[in-house]
Protein backbone atom coordinates (compact mmCIF):
# COMPACT_ATOMS: atom_id res chain seq x y z
CA UNK A 1 0.00 0.00 0.00
CA UNK A 2 2.88 2.45 1.15
CA UNK A 3 4.33 1.87 -2.47
CA UNK A 4 1.20 2.61 -4.25
CA UNK A 5 0.92 5.85 -2.32
CA UNK A 6 4.13 6.73 -3.19
CA UNK A 7 4.48 6.23 -6.76
CA UNK A 8 0.88 7.77 -7.50
CA UNK A 9 2.72 10.74 -5.46
CA UNK A 10 5.62 11.01 -7.84
CA UNK A 11 3.71 9.93 -11.04
CA UNK A 12 0.85 12.18 -10.19
CA UNK A 13 -0.90 9.35 -11.17
CA UNK A 14 -3.10 6.66 -9.58
CA UNK A 15 -3.47 3.08 -11.29
CA UNK A 16 -6.00 1.00 -10.06
CA UNK A 17 -5.79 -2.60 -10.95
CA UNK A 18 -7.93 -5.35 -9.36
CA UNK A 19 -9.31 -8.22 -11.21
CA UNK A 20 -9.72 -7.30 -14.61
CA UNK A 21 -10.45 -3.96 -13.77
CA UNK A 22 -7.71 -1.27 -14.72
CA UNK A 23 -8.55 2.36 -13.76
CA UNK A 24 -5.87 5.64 -14.67
CA UNK A 25 -6.74 9.27 -12.48
CA UNK A 26 -4.58 11.83 -11.85
CA UNK A 27 -3.74 12.13 -8.21
CA UNK A 28 -2.18 15.37 -6.91
CA UNK A 29 -0.83 15.47 -3.19
CA UNK A 30 1.63 15.92 -1.23
CA UNK A 31 2.79 12.94 1.42
CA UNK A 32 3.75 14.01 4.57
CA UNK A 33 5.01 11.35 7.35
CA UNK A 34 6.36 11.32 10.61
CA UNK A 35 8.51 8.99 12.67
CA UNK A 36 10.41 8.86 15.94
CA UNK A 37 13.75 7.16 14.73
CA UNK A 38 14.42 5.91 18.06
CA UNK A 39 11.90 2.99 16.66
CA UNK A 40 14.22 2.29 13.77
CA UNK A 41 15.33 3.15 10.08
CA UNK A 42 12.95 3.03 7.45
CA UNK A 43 13.80 0.98 4.45
CA UNK A 44 16.20 2.99 1.80
CA UNK A 45 13.62 2.43 -1.13
CA UNK A 46 10.86 3.87 1.05
CA UNK A 47 13.84 7.20 2.20
CA UNK A 48 14.57 7.82 -1.12
CA UNK A 49 10.99 8.85 -1.80
CA UNK A 50 11.58 11.84 0.74
CA UNK A 51 12.88 14.82 -0.81
CA UNK A 52 12.91 16.95 1.99
CA UNK A 53 13.38 15.75 5.63
CA UNK A 54 12.86 18.46 8.69
CA UNK A 55 14.02 16.94 12.43
CA UNK A 56 11.56 18.66 14.77
CA UNK A 57 12.37 18.78 18.56
CA UNK A 58 10.35 19.63 21.37
CA UNK A 59 9.92 23.33 22.87
CA UNK A 60 12.51 24.17 25.51
CA UNK A 61 11.38 27.63 26.92
CA UNK A 62 8.77 27.02 30.26
CA UNK A 63 6.98 29.96 28.89
CA UNK A 64 5.96 28.56 25.75
CA UNK A 65 5.49 25.16 27.08
CA UNK A 66 2.76 26.68 29.41
CA UNK A 67 1.42 28.27 26.25
CA UNK A 68 0.87 25.31 24.46
CA UNK A 69 -0.66 23.56 27.33
CA UNK A 70 -2.78 25.99 28.09
CA UNK A 71 -4.04 26.57 24.06
CA UNK A 72 -4.46 22.70 24.56
CA UNK A 73 -6.93 22.93 27.05
CA UNK A 74 -9.06 26.18 25.38
CA UNK A 75 -9.15 24.08 22.39
CA UNK A 76 -10.31 20.73 24.21
CA UNK A 77 -13.04 22.83 26.57
CA UNK A 78 -14.26 25.18 23.36
CA UNK A 79 -13.27 24.36 20.05
CA UNK A 80 -15.43 26.63 17.68
CA UNK A 81 -14.57 29.58 19.93
CA UNK A 82 -10.47 28.76 19.91
CA UNK A 83 -10.84 28.49 16.57
CA UNK A 84 -12.57 31.80 15.91
CA UNK A 85 -10.36 33.90 18.19
CA UNK A 86 -7.50 32.37 15.44
CA UNK A 87 -9.50 32.82 12.36
CA UNK A 88 -8.19 36.17 11.15
CA UNK A 89 -4.52 34.88 11.47
CA UNK A 90 -5.64 31.91 9.80
CA UNK A 91 -7.02 33.38 6.96
CA UNK A 92 -4.07 36.21 6.83
CA UNK A 93 -2.18 32.78 6.60
CA UNK A 94 -4.39 31.37 3.94
CA UNK A 95 -4.15 34.30 2.02
CA UNK A 96 -0.10 35.00 2.30
CA UNK A 97 0.17 30.97 0.72
CA UNK A 98 -2.21 31.45 -2.05
CA UNK A 99 -0.22 34.92 -3.07
CA UNK A 100 3.33 32.57 -2.68
CA UNK A 101 1.65 30.03 -5.12
CA UNK A 102 0.79 32.25 -7.45
CA UNK A 103 4.41 34.65 -7.19
CA UNK A 104 6.48 30.75 -7.45
CA UNK A 105 6.69 30.57 -10.91
CA UNK A 106 8.45 33.75 -11.76
CA UNK A 107 10.70 33.37 -8.94
CA UNK A 108 14.46 32.59 -10.27
CA UNK A 109 17.50 31.25 -8.31
CA UNK A 110 20.92 31.63 -9.75
CA UNK A 111 23.38 29.32 -11.09
CA UNK A 112 25.85 29.89 -7.52
CA UNK A 113 22.86 28.84 -5.51
CA UNK A 114 21.97 26.14 -7.12
CA UNK A 115 26.06 25.22 -7.00
CA UNK A 116 25.62 25.81 -3.56
CA UNK A 117 22.64 23.10 -3.00
CA UNK A 118 24.74 20.84 -5.23
CA UNK A 119 27.30 21.02 -2.27
CA UNK A 120 25.14 20.52 0.42
CA UNK A 121 23.75 17.49 -0.89
CA UNK A 122 26.85 16.04 -1.93
CA UNK A 123 28.22 16.42 1.84
CA UNK A 124 25.54 14.79 3.66
CA UNK A 125 25.83 11.90 1.06
CA UNK A 126 22.93 12.33 -1.06
CA UNK A 127 23.19 9.90 -3.57
CA UNK A 128 20.47 10.60 -6.16
CA UNK A 129 19.17 14.15 -7.30
CA UNK A 130 15.81 13.98 -5.48
CA UNK A 131 16.94 16.25 -2.61
CA UNK A 132 18.78 18.64 -4.52
CA UNK A 133 16.07 19.65 -7.08
CA UNK A 134 13.27 19.62 -3.70
CA UNK A 135 16.00 21.79 -1.91
CA UNK A 136 15.94 24.41 -5.05
CA UNK A 137 12.03 24.06 -4.79
CA UNK A 138 12.00 24.53 -1.06
CA UNK A 139 13.90 27.75 -1.51
CA UNK A 140 12.08 29.08 -4.49
CA UNK A 141 8.93 28.49 -2.25
CA UNK A 142 10.49 30.07 0.69
CA UNK A 143 11.21 33.10 -1.86
CA UNK A 144 7.75 33.58 -3.06
CA UNK A 145 6.08 33.43 0.27
CA UNK A 146 8.40 36.17 1.27
CA UNK A 147 7.05 37.94 -1.55
CA UNK A 148 10.50 38.14 -3.17
CA UNK A 149 11.03 37.04 -7.36
CA UNK A 150 15.00 35.67 -6.67
CA UNK A 151 16.12 33.35 -3.86
CA UNK A 152 18.29 35.16 -1.63
CA UNK A 153 21.41 33.73 0.38
CA UNK A 154 20.96 34.07 4.04
CA UNK A 155 21.74 31.82 6.96
CA UNK A 156 19.17 29.61 8.49
CA UNK A 157 18.76 30.23 12.14
CA UNK A 158 17.69 28.13 15.07
CA UNK A 159 20.33 25.03 14.61
CA UNK A 160 17.17 23.09 13.24
CA UNK A 161 18.06 20.83 10.19
CA UNK A 162 15.95 21.22 6.55
CA UNK A 163 17.74 19.26 4.15
CA UNK A 164 17.15 15.95 1.70
CA UNK A 165 16.70 12.87 3.56
CA UNK A 166 19.89 10.62 2.80
CA UNK A 167 18.83 7.88 0.84
CA UNK A 168 21.65 6.08 2.20
CA UNK A 169 20.41 6.50 5.70
CA UNK A 170 18.96 3.22 6.71
CA UNK A 171 21.40 1.00 4.65
CA UNK A 172 24.59 3.27 6.62
CA UNK A 173 26.48 1.99 9.39
CA UNK A 174 25.41 2.71 12.59
CA UNK A 175 25.02 6.20 13.48
CA UNK A 176 27.28 7.02 10.43
CA UNK A 177 25.12 9.36 8.32
CA UNK A 178 23.64 10.50 12.01
CA UNK A 179 27.14 11.57 12.77
CA UNK A 180 27.21 13.50 9.52
CA UNK A 181 24.28 14.96 9.93
CA UNK A 182 24.74 16.34 13.27
CA UNK A 183 27.96 17.53 12.20
CA UNK A 184 26.42 19.27 9.11
CA UNK A 185 23.68 21.01 11.89
CA UNK A 186 26.37 21.92 13.93
CA UNK A 187 27.79 23.89 10.97
CA UNK A 188 24.34 25.45 9.93
CA UNK A 189 24.06 23.33 6.88
CA UNK A 190 22.59 25.60 4.12
CA UNK A 191 22.44 28.96 3.88
CA UNK A 192 19.53 29.68 0.64
CA UNK A 193 16.32 31.03 1.92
Amino acid sequence: MVDVLLDAAAMGVSTIEREGIFFSHPARFVLVGTMNPEEGELRPQLLDRFGLSVRVEGIADRGSRVTVMERRVAFDEAPESFVGQWAGQSRELVERIEAARRLYPEVIIDREKLFSIADFCLDVGVDGHRGDIIMMKAAKTLAALDNRKEVQKKRCGGGGRTGPAPPDAASAPDGDWRQRQKSQRDAAMIDIH
